[in-house]
């Protein structure tokens, strides 16, 4: 039964890639379990969306030296590393949930790939973006490995990402916290329909 799930979620994450114009992506054991929660408390996500160069009166350009438009949510950034221009391309865009009104991203990487370009790559998106995007990175590598790879590079955890959840062992934190996320965004959807009803009573009553 888990193999049949998995292989679902695997073709869903590869459908959704080539939606966004990537390929032939085989999407990793940890972007699955990711996504298998996800689907398990009916959160939409987009997955490796497509990055796009569009300049529309309905788009936000950023006076970058690096060309970054957003259009209906999808993020096209091109980032330079030592004089390469490098795709920042997000894992999980989930529009429907939203921490301090940002959205939120999730981005989860195993300890063999946190390269130093790779650190780089979410230093550069955060300094553009912290005011958009609710970065969360998840991650089995170490408190330690992880501080160690960012002292070597002169940065600090804020500086690479709102929030870090260390996954070790496996990804109960991850699930407690995407609930607890989910909660607080119905918690305050429902007190913005309370509010709005509210309104239209009294409205009615002062008519």
């Amino acid at each position: 039964m888990y193999f049949k799930t998995t292989s679902n979620i695997a073709n869903l994450l590869r459908t959704k890639s080539e939606e966004f114009g990537l390929r032939n992506y085989n999407p990793s054991s940890f972007e699955i379990d990711i996504a298998t929660i996800l689907k398990k408390y009916n959160i939409n996500f987009n997955f490796n969306q497509q990055l796009i160069h569009q300049t529309t009166e309905n788009s936000r350009a950023f006076n970058m030296p690096n060309s970054i438009n957003i259009k209906n949510n999808f993020i096209s950034t091109n980032i330079k590393i030592n004089n390469k221009e490098e795709i920042f391309r997000p894992d999980f865009i989930i529009n429907d949930l939203n921490i301090d009104n940002k959205t939120l991203l999730l981005e989860p990487h195993g300890k063999q790939y946190f390269s130093d370009k790779k650190i780089l790559k979410y230093k550069n998106f955060m300094d553009f973006f912290k005011d958009e995007y609710y970065v969360v990175l998840i991650t089995d590598a170490s408190p330690k490995i992880l501080k160690n790879k960012l002292n070597k590079l002169n940065l600090k955890f804020y500086n690479i990402c709102d929030e870090v959840i260390f996954s070790e062992k496996n990804l109960a934190e991850f699930e407690r916290r995407i609930i607890k996320i989910k909660n607080s965004e119905s918690m305050q959807k429902q007190k913005q329909t309370n509010h709005s009803a509210n309104n239209f009573i009294m409205a009615s009553k002062n008519y």
